[in-house]
């Protein structure tokens, strides 16, 4: 008689490097929190056109405000978000914006 296939044991998952990590816990910069709809489209537009980035809406949990997050990233960690912001900085001054890092 044949003997069955021997159990190889699976390997463990592996530790996420902690680039993973930050983004799993969220590496962003934060560029408004808006309520109104069509002013959060209007400054994605406005991000788009002045910085060629595209960014995300995150609803801000248990804001009475129904608070819309205006977002880029995720990024790898917040030294890397910080550089971006200042890579940003002489054209966010025409739109009145002052990003911050934000992890979540």
């Amino acid at each position: 008689a044949a003997l069955p296939a021997p159990v190889r044991p699976r390997p463990a998952a592996p530790v996420p490097a902690p680039a993973a990590r930050a983004r799993a816990a969220g590496v962003w910069i934060q560029f408004a929190a808006i309520s109104d709809p069509w002013r959060v489209a209007m400054l994605r537009k406005e991000l788009k056109r002045v910085l060629g980035i595209d960014t995300t809406v995150v609803p801000l949990e248990g804001s009475p405000l129904n608070l819309l997050r205006v977002r880029a990233g995720p990024f790898s960690t917040p030294s890397a978000a910080k550089q971006r912001i200042r890579h940003f900085r002489p054209k966010l001054r025409r739109l009145q914006l002052a990003p911050f890092v934000a992890t979540d």
